[in-house]
């Protein structure tokens, strides 16, 4: 629960936890621009890559007592990190079946409507899920909401004779304006001299009537939906009630665009020369009461790949927190679908197999301490599950590697589990993360790492007046400086196994 002088936060998401901070420090801050980019990119594994880049600043920085430069080790572990994401991550990957329920019950395993919303999220096309808009509407239990193919939105306000507007039309023809649809008085731009009563009346009437004769224009059309970005007004409302027209104004922006691409309407700027052609169609249009205070308007399109999940909770925080699980399901199943349906195994087993291939593998342009720290730091999300599971952290990577050893796939952590307990094969469970996600995190969290291990390099600047001999000499030195260093650190003795 986080909390400021203006607003109160309740979550469970670690990405909202690391947007919500007040940080300074540079490394904080490359670490909350981390989690961001990982939730952009990928919609999971925020708290994960976070641990990662911490776990190898921790192991890697502490080869410097042993005399290897920060800029060497920050460039081996950028190599190992490539090798793992490249070859031993990639010939991890599966396809089995029923992997989008999987991976959406893995992303929504932190809330109690987990079934609810993964139905939800599932019922979605995985063409539709790049545009999917999430509207959440309080009031209600998550398993009322509704998925709508078309756009759906708040009713704008409501003029006077709004009540006698349509409820619902079939294929509905739809015009989309950016210009007030309002009756205005000509007083307010011309100086009009009257001498009775009679021409005062008369004028009145001819305005009138170049007003509804532009109403006629947009009826004439064939628009039976009526939709403006500005004004449209309670005589404007009327009329087209009693003509069987919805029209509505003080539509957002946002929702006229998304309208635009259900329909094929074009937006017009301008009443002069409406014809058919600016109009767009639908299947239908609804005016829901989806809740006392929050009536929709809705159009339906068959066509069409824009989706609204009109989606309902409770508390205001409650819906707040529905919603951001909801979207890092969705961008976690189209990280899925780019990805070409691969996953592999959650619960950290994917974690603990790369850091044992690693450990086991001679990597020429990787130093053997640099790669048994890489491996000490992919152990820490396995170790940090057990934690957070209240097992006992050592025992349970013991286990773990010990099951590796014996030539266990896929032994992880199943903290799903009452009580929890380390699983020979998560598979068995349903546990499952994206390939890409995992990859994308791995590469993050190294690049992070590398960065502010090369911070004094990226600072250092060259000695003045250097000529070109003596610049060549200085990196000479450099280089035959850090080869020394290797052969020391090979002649290190290895430590028994990783350490959390």
């Amino acid at each position: 629960m986080l909390h400021s002088p203006t607003q109160l936060t309740v979550t469970r998401d670690g990405a909202t936890v690391a947007r919500s901070l007040s940080l300074r420090h540079p490394a904080a801050l490359a670490m909350q621009q981390l989690a961001s980019a990982q939730e952009l990119a990928a919609g999971d594994g925020t708290t994960g890559v976070v641990l990662l880049a911490s776990a190898l600043l921790t192991h890697v920085s502490s080869l410097a007592e042993y005399g290897l430069a920060p800029g060497a080790a920050a460039e081996q572990v950028l190599a190992a990190c490539r090798w793992l994401a490249s070859e031993p991550l990639a010939s991890m990957t599966e396809a089995p079946d029923e992997v989008r329920g999987a991976v959406a019950r893995a992303v929504l395993s932190s809330e109690p409507q987990r079934d609810a919303l993964t139905s939800l999220v599932l019922s979605v096309p995985p063409h539709a899920l790049p545009r999917l808009h999430v509207l959440p509407v309080a009031g209600a239990h998550v398993s009322h909401s509704l998925l709508v193919r078309g756009v759906a939105f708040p009713r704008p306000f409501a003029y006077a004779g709004h009540a006698q507007l349509p409820r619902e039309l079939q294929k509905p023809r739809v015009l989309l304006l950016t210009c007030e649809l309002e009756h205005k008085h000509a007083k307010e731009y011309a100086l009009i001299s009257v001498s009775n009563p009679e021409e005062y009346g008369d004028f009145v009437a001819a305005e009138a009537a170049v007003f509804r004769a532009v109403l006629d224009a947009v009826c004439d059309a064939g628009a039976t939906v009526v939709l403006s970005t500005a004004s449209v007004g309670d005589w404007a409302t009327q009329e087209f009630a009693r003509r069987g027209v919805f029209a509505a104004g003080r539509v957002p922006s946002a929702v006229m665009r998304r309208a635009a691409r259900v329909t094929n309407a074009v937006p017009q700027a301008t009443l002069r020369g409406v014809s058919s052609a600016a109009l767009g169609s639908a299947a239908l249009f609804q005016q829901l009461d989806v809740a006392e205070d929050a009536p929709m308007l809705v159009l339906r399109s068959d066509t069409c790949c824009e989706h609204t999940l009109v989606l309902r909770g409770g508390a205001e925080h409650t819906l707040d927190e529905l919603e951001r699980s909801v979207d890092d399901a969705v961008t976690a199943l189209a990280r899925l679908d780019v990805g070409g349906g691969r996953v592999v195994p959650g619960g950290g087993a994917t974690e603990a197999a790369l850091a044992c291939r690693l450990h086991d593998a001679k990597l020429s342009d990787v130093s053997p301490a640099v790669a048994d720290a890489v491996s000490r730091a992919l152990l820490h999300l396995p170790a940090t599950l057990a934690r957070n599971a209240e097992l006992p952290v050592a025992r349970s990577v013991a286990r773990l590697r010990h099951a590796l050893a014996a030539g266990v796939m896929w032994p992880g952590v199943n903290a799903a589990a009452v009580p929890a307990c380390v699983v020979d094969d998560v598979r068995a469970i349903g546990l499952w993360d994206v390939a890409d996600s995992k990859a994308l995190a791995l590469r993050n969290a190294a690049f992070v790492a590398a960065s502010l291990l090369r911070v004094d390099l990226l600072l250092q600047h060259p000695p003045p007046n250097e000529s070109e001999q003596q610049r060549a000499q200085r990196l000479s030195d450099e280089r035959a400086r850090s080869k020394r260093i290797q052969r020391k650190l090979a002649r290190r003795p290895h430590l028994p196994g990783p350490v959390v």
